[in-house]
């Protein structure tokens, strides 16, 4: 009896059992698609009778997608409709999240997912790798890192906080200038080293998902020089991006290589057509960029490093996640086109987590023209008689109205 004929070959099994795990403990997924019989079997898997693959000439193919939580499909001769239908299968996740509840690391563990209506599939990843936390793995964190991005996730033991201004000057065009902050909170362990070294992705996004724009920041800081002010008021990140009138979104990734901990966000962005469009941008929380830890960062496509954030001559960096003190007043700044130099039937609107809308009076208005084409209206609120909570913050006036900007009262 030919022992592989009949059982199959145990090399060539063991060999694709190895070569799967590997994968998976990579979490990676393949998908795979047959042309008619293009995609033949090279592996000769159909001559293991006895193995578990079936006899077929396509079965190396399914093998693969099967085995590492990906898709198979006959494409026939129709390989557009075919890929069409994998990128439209792939675009949506959920993301689930859980701990596992064993500290051993270094071992696959089986994982499986199951949906309630009978009609649905669901495709994941069918085991994960609990990785060792002393062990530095630079490929795995380059995996995680893009899976991250791809998947525009939000969270993190890092959190960031951003601010985003659709903008458009006489000399550039129309961009996207962003604060970015990192909170002093969020760098706690880090500050107890002597240098801190980060790594910042961006990326900003169109509606088909093209990358317009991006950059890369690998800040290093002096904590001895450093350390107060970044525990006080964290560190910025000012740039901006290349970008046109439209629908985008920015993903942001933040990872500190020492503690392998990481930050990650996702904004919708909408861009007006300036300067015909009318708009209010969301309100700016004003703050001394002299007093905090501020660092500009140009992008692979807008290397100029413009920044709008003045009023007049004086320059000023937003507070991405704004705390207000009961009975101490806060500057606003809110850019409006088409300028005109008035702010008539201006209203500030604060609203609870009950939804419940709360106008405030609008304090010290004053309005600047500027040469970028942008008018700068300049106010402050003081909310003491409002109780301590979350707040989103809206500005409107005319025919326009901003979107809504968080901050905390306290």
């Amino acid at each position: 009896m030919d022992n592989d004929a009949y059982f199959g070959s145990s090399a060539s099994l063991d060999a694709l059992s190895s070569l799967f795990a590997t994968v998976r403990g990579a979490d990676v997924v393949i998908h795979s698609v047959d042309l008619g019989g293009a995609g033949g079997d090279a592996a000769n898997l159909d001559l293991m009778e006895g193995s578990s693959f079936k006899p077929s000439s396509v079965d190396s193919l399914a093998a693969f997608a099967t085995n590492t939580g990906g898709r198979f499909m006959r494409g026939g001769s129709n390989i557009e409709k075919a890929l069409a239908e994998i990128a439209s299968t792939t675009r949506d996740y959920y993301v689930l999240a859980f701990a596992p509840a064993s500290s051993e690391v270094g071992k696959l563990r089986k994982l499986k997912v199951k949906v309630k209506r009978p009609e649905l599939n669901v495709t994941h990843r069918p085991v994960y790798l609990v990785p060792d936390p002393a062990k530095s793995d630079p490929t795995r964190q380059a995996i995680q890192a893009a899976e991250i991005v791809a998947k525009g996730m939000s969270g993190g033991s890092m959190p960031l906080s951003a601010y985003v201004l659709p903008y458009r000057s006489p000399q550039q065009g129309t961009s996207l200038p962003v604060v970015i902050e990192i909170s002093g909170e969020a760098l706690g362990e880090a500050l107890k080293r002597k240098q801190i070294a980060l790594e910042l992705f961006g990326y900003l996004l169109d509606d088909h998902g093209g990358v317009r724009d991006f950059f890369k920041a690998t800040p290093r800081l002096d904590t001895a020089a450093l350390g107060a002010k970044l525990k006080a008021g964290g560190l910025q990140i000012l740039t901006t991006f290349a970008a046109s009138a439209g629908t985008f979104e920015l993903r942001l990734l933040l990872r500190d290589p020492e503690s392998q901990k990481f930050g990650s966000l996702r904004i919708p962005v909408v861009i007006p057509a300036f300067p015909s469009a009318a708009f209010i941008s969301a309100p700016m929380f004003t703050d001394d960029p002299v007093a905090r830890v501020a660092q500009p960062m140009a992008t692979a496509r807008h290397p100029s490093q413009e920044i709008p954030f003045r009023i007049d001559d004086r320059p000023f960096t937003v507070e991405t996640s704004p705390v207000l003190k009961r009975g101490a007043a806060r500057e606003i700044c809110v850019f409006k086109s088409p300028s005109n130099g008035q702010a008539k039937d201006l209203r500030v609107t604060l609203t609870g987590a009950d939804g419940v809308e709360k106008d405030q009076p609008a304090l010290g208005v004053t309005v600047v023209r500027d040469a970028d084409g942008f008018d700068r209206v300049v106010f402050s609120i003081d909310p003491g008689g409002l109780p301590e909570g979350e707040y989103s913050i809206r500005v409107s006036g005319g025919a326009g109205a901003s979107l809504a900007a968080p901050l905390r009262i306290r």
